[in-house]
């Protein structure tokens, strides 16, 4: 009798309640200001512009988390272990935001901040080439390959100096973290391009194995 595999079902639906969760963290460390008027608002601005930079990041992380699941045909311990390496890293995010928001953007917050970004991309780097190792050339092309690994490699190559950089210059720093974030104004990674969609369209109808995917545009 064949063992059964478990599916990514119930890792992903895991995963989703921790991004939620890190979410609700960083709403919470929005504080009203005690006066009632627009000029209380105004110190309040490293909060919110720390706050938008970090819900990006995890909205990011999130929709690339999602589209390389559907590249994992069952669950094995090296994905539970990267997978939970990966969810440890985006964990800090909240503590580096509410550091840099509590400190005006000063250096070695946004060291601080720019060095967990820098975790996250390192370990969701083995995290994509797993789910790339996972998928046939017929589902992920080599172009689309290659643009998902260099893309990464240059975001994590820009944290890095931003986190080098902030240490002279706090605000340049933070803007090179912006900067590595616009790349991703239109996520279609990792793994999906115009050509590749159809491909898994077809592959997730046709397998008894797979549950129906939604492509996200």
């Amino acid at each position: 009798m064949a063992q059964r595999r478990a599916t990514t079902e119930r890792l992903g639906a895991f995963s989703d309640g921790v991004f939620t969760v890190l979410i609700t963290i960083m709403v919470l460390e929005l504080k009203p200001p005690e006066h009632p008027t627009f000029a209380a608002l105004l110190p309040l601005w490293p909060t919110a512009l720390s706050y938008v930079v970090s819900y990006y990041f995890i909205a990011i992380v999130w929709l690339n988390h999602h589209h390389l699941f559907r590249f994992f045909p069952h669950v094995t311990p090296r994905l539970i272990w990267i997978n939970f390496v990966h969810l440890f890293m985006v964990s800090l995010v909240p503590f580096s935001t509410a550091w840099v928001a509590d400190t005006k953007l000063a250096a070695i917050p946004v060291f601080v901040y720019a060095a967990v970004f820098v975790l996250v991309n390192l370990a969701y780097i083995p995290f994509e080439w797993h789910a790339l190792a996972s998928a046939s050339v017929k589902e992920i092309s080599a172009r689309t390959r290659r643009f998902t690994k260099v893309r990464s490699s240059a975001t994590l190559g820009t944290f890095i100096v931003a986190m080098l950089v902030s240490l002279k210059s706090a605000s340049l720093g933070f803007g090179l973290i912006c900067c590595a974030l616009l790349v991703y104004l239109q996520p279609e990674l990792p793994g999906v391009g115009s050509e590749d969609v159809g491909k898994v369209s077809s592959r997730s109808a046709s397998s008894p194995h797979r549950e129906p995917e939604t492509i996200v545009r």
